[in-house]
């Protein structure tokens, strides 16, 4: 029963409040108490009648009933009712202060009434109440159980909230990107987002109240797996809830988890069916560009010309967090996710596919973001040059060679450890898992490409580059081994550096062609070419 209730009694009317009068206290119980120590055996929300007999007749009197006030505030005691004149002859002023500093109501009792009158009247209010309290509960839970029989949305969660409570409200998903305001959008304009993501670290599984941005407001935090979701917002402070309040808010929040627990596995489900889409993009299993776009268009995905492949090591054990994490990448809003990517591989890495044109933003965007929430969890990353999207194999080959690369760093110590595969030369034989397929799309890359041009343009650039090797790089030799002036040696190189944009004074580039000549000589086809069949 709530203390205006009690102050609307008939007994009680005709008493005074001397303290504080705090109408929206909860009294739970009445007892009468006239020993000095009987604040011991009391309960929260007891409200306490006394004559105060047990600190009459002696000169310490105040000192004596203050320490008995001490005793019922520390227990949590609803309040006091006293009858003052013959034991009690007034209420210090230092026990008015302590019990209005503590928000505790003391009332002069009429004086006329007996004790079992007060009691009575009392005790049969309770009971009414806690029978009121009971049907309320009762109203309460049919409505919630009505909402989810006619499985209602959130729109009408907050609607039937609201008709319980009457106070205004906001039901808030961040990664759901909802946010319902009933009846209406609240006069302030606080960043329910910036709220939750940043405001709070520690979040609590009971009704909160909150001051933020001079604004003071109650906070149920909506929790699934104990990752924050959201909240609902009731704009008024927690004093103001009776329990009824409480337990309405209570069932909405219970409501609305199982909304994100709901919305939670259907992701989980169209996540997983996303991995296995990428893992078959990566696979090479499709042969028609026209399959693949429709089914990018069913995971609302747009498709784009060239990709590159970014897959990220996080050094932790838990698979939740990784799957956290993801859905955090997920609900980034500075990133363009209709074309991106992002899933899982069987080793747990994280697969994103990221437009070319949009990589070196996405990247600079990503790793900002993940170095800001996560200062401590260091990731290994490596990514692929741009390809088509039914040449993702080839990508997901060069950003496995460039994480292990980023893996097997002993120097470097930073959170984030990127490499990029178009930056390798040496390395890309040393940390393959197949060196002489690696060794293959070498020579693809660079010897095949010349053959070709031979070929089509009855040109000797595939010999020069053969010859120039073997005499150490020196263009005089090589023009005298082929019999050509050593200026047609020089065209012809810089006709192979155009041809491959290719840098010939460079010593890594040199060692790639070793390593393509090798594959030619020992694996490749070359058996439509007049070369030696061992290098020197």
């Amino acid at each position: 029963m709530l203390f205006k209730k009690l102050m609307e009694l008939n007994l009680i009317q005709e008493s005074k409040v001397l303290t504080t009068s705090p109408l929206r206290s909860l009294m739970r119980n009445v007892t009468f108490i006239d020993s000095p120590d009987g604040s011991h055996w009391i309960k929260e929300g007891d409200f306490i009648l006394t004559t105060g007999y047990f600190a009459s007749g002696t000169n310490d009197w105040e000192v004596k009933f203050y320490e008995f006030i001490e005793g019922l505030i520390d227990r949590k005691a609803f309040g006091l009712g006293v009858k003052i004149g013959r034991h009690i002859p007034y209420l210090p002023k230092e026990i008015q202060q302590y019990a209005c500093e503590n928000n505790f109501p003391i009332i002069k009792l009429n004086n006329k009434p007996a004790w079992s009158d007060f009691l009575l009247e009392i005790t049969n209010a309770l009971s009414e109440a806690k029978d009121d309290e009971i049907y309320q509960l009762n109203n309460i839970y049919e409505k919630f159980h009505n909402h989810l029989k006619n499985k209602g949305d959130i729109p009408q969660l907050a609607e039937v909230l609201y008709s319980i409570i009457k106070m205004p409200l906001t039901i808030y998903f961040k990664k759901m990107n909802l946010r319902i305001d009933y009846p209406e959008k609240p006069n302030h304009n606080i960043n329910l987002d910036y709220l939750i993501s940043t405001a709070f670290n520690g979040i609590s599984n009971q009704i909160q109240t909150v001051k933020f941005e001079q604004t003071l407001f109650t906070i149920k935090w909506i929790n699934e797996k104990n990752t924050l979701e959201g909240g609902i917002f009731v704009w008024s402070d927690a004093n103001e809830l009776t329990p009824k309040i409480k337990i309405a808010v209570e069932q909405a929040a219970i409501i609305a988890n199982l909304e994100v627990e709901h919305q939670n596995i259907i992701k989980a489900i169209e996540q997983r069916h996303l991995n296995d889409f990428i893992l078959e993009l990566l696979n090479n299993s499709f042969e028609s560009e026209y399959y693949v776009q429709n089914k990018m268009k069913n995971f609302d995905l747009q498709v784009a010309n060239d990709y590159r492949l970014l897959l990220i090591h996080i050094e932790h054990e838990k698979e939740v967090f990784k799957e956290n994490l993801i859905n955090k990448v997920k609900s980034m809003k500075k990133i363009d996710l209709n074309r991106i990517l992002v899933g899982q591989n069987y080793d747990s890495n994280f697969i994103i596919l990221i437009p070319e044109d949009i990589f070196e933003s996405t990247t600079e965007e990503l790793f900002s973001f993940i170095a800001t929430i996560y200062s401590t969890i260091k990731m290994k990353c490596g990514t692929s040059r741009p390809y088509s999207i039914l040449e993702l194999s080839k990508a997901h080959r060069e950003a496995r060679i460039s994480l292990v690369i980023s893996k097997e760093n002993q120097v470097r110590e930073d959170q984030i450890i990127f490499t990029n595969f178009e930056h390798l030369d040496l390395e890309r034989i040393i940390f393959s898992e197949e060196s002489i397929e690696e060794a293959r799309q070498i020579y693809n890359e660079t010897l095949q490409k010349v053959i070709a041009y031979d070929n089509k343009n009855k040109s000797e650039l595939f010999n020069t580059l053969y010859t120039y090797l073997e005499c150490n790089l020196n263009v005089e030799n090589t023009g005298k081994k082929l019999f050509i002036h050593k200026n047609t040696v020089r065209y012809r190189l810089k006709l192979i550096s155009n041809l491959l944009s290719a840098n010939l004074d460079s010593l890594n580039t040199i060692i790639l062609f070793r390593i393509a000549f090798t594959y030619f000589h020992f694996v490749g086809d070359n058996r439509n070419k007049t070369v030696p069949l061992i290098l020197n």
